[in-house]
């Protein structure tokens, strides 16, 4: 039997489950670099648990249910598939988190859970249990239990030790009466286990699998980062301003940044990978704007050899004037190298490739 994610009755597309789990897990770990960490979450557990909110997020798919809604129209209560996969990914979590000290690790896993259950809407901490959906998830899972192997087979995972014991790790009548670790967490989370990181944590991992989940069923290839020489900005303000008449300013404008790269190149690479933040403080009309591009430029390189991986630039400006002047000098910095994308409310957010 052939199980699909997506299924358009009008063109006949078909999009095979086990292939978008697999595209989905495997792009999304593209989008982590290796600074990313929280307390008691390493870089190498990052991507794990990163790798089983993505692999498991339509887990459920695999239901009857799901797949009769799908390719017949039969819709019912127990056709919904995003809670049920969330409980196999809180199941999986807490297998493989084990290392991380116990309750720490159930927030991780509940993390999991939270990420899986809302992919189809809004994050949320209210509301999250009722006494009827404990009926719909228990005929969902004993559905998916009974066909487990053939999931494994198709998802190519007969020999995978963790996914072949999973199902013994969803014990719903054991989660009905855990307070400590489930039905009460979050409260925990805004209580005894309070973190700030938990917040910062749980939109992260929303956020890779909103995108990479939606990329992947819009049939959208994962694009690379673009990035051009910091150089770019010094070629660009030499021809701006060329014929203009030398003048005070011009000439605080090229000491300012000349003094911003020499701090920067100043930098060992441990600086480099230590510091998190830096701050350019002149006053108006020295050229922060492209001085801070050419900084972020260099910064990005110096990063891109030092880690591995090329991280993005994202510039927030207030006002829509100066966003939009800004655009326009990026845009000649960039040329056709990389494309710009100015977003406020009032931006046309459309353009062609070509």
């Amino acid at each position: 039997m052939k199980y699909y994610a997506h299924y358009d009755r009008t063109s006949e597309m078909r999009h095979l489950l086990a292939e978008h789990l697999h595209t989905v897990a495997q792009n999304g770990q593209q989008f982590i670099p290796p600074t990313v960490m929280f307390p008691s979450l390493e870089n190498r557990d990052v991507r794990v648990l990163a790798k089983i909110i993505m692999f498991l997020h339509d887990i459920g798919k695999y239901t009857d249910y799901f797949q009769s809604h799908l390719m017949e129209g039969k819709t019912s209560q127990l056709s919904s598939h995003a809670h049920i996969s969330a409980c196999f990914a809180r199941a999986l979590a807490e297998q493989c988190l084990d290392h991380i000290p116990s309750l720490e690790k159930h927030v991780w896993a509940f993390i999991a859970y939270l990420c899986v259950r809302f992919h189809h809407g809004s994050l949320t901490l209210k509301g999250l249990f009722s006494d009827e959906l404990w009926t719909v998830l228990e005929q969902q899972y004993v559905n998916i239990k009974q066909k487990w192997h053939c999931i494994l087979k198709d998802l190519g995972l007969q020999e995978n030790v963790d996914f072949l014991q999973l199902p013994q790790h969803v014990d719903f009548g054991r989660w009905r009466s855990d307070t400590r670790h489930f039905l009460h967490m979050p409260q925990h989370m805004k209580g005894r286990l309070r973190r700030d990181y938990w917040f910062f944590a749980l939109n992260y991992f929303f956020s890779l699998l909103i995108d990479s989940d939606k990329l992947d069923s819009g049939g959208v290839l994962p694009s690379a980062v673009k990035t051009v020489s910091a150089t770019r900005v010094t070629d660009y303000i030499r021809v701006k301003h060329a014929g203009e008449t030398a003048s005070p300013m011009t000439e605080r404008r090229k000491r300012a940044s000349q003094q911003m790269m020499s701090v920067l190149k100043g930098l060992e690479d441990e600086q480099i990978r230590k510091e998190k933040f830096f701050t350019i403080t002149a006053p108006t009309g020295i050229g922060k704007t492209l001085a801070s591009l050419e900084c972020a430029l260099y910064l990005q390189q110096r990063i891109a050899e030092l880690e591995g991986y090329v991280p993005r630039i994202i510039t927030a400006i207030p006002f829509i004037n100066i966003i939009e002047q800004s655009r326009r000098d990026y845009e000649a910095v960039f040329g056709k190298n990389a494309q710009v994308l100015a977003h406020h409310r009032l931006a046309d957010l459309s353009f062609s490739t070509g």
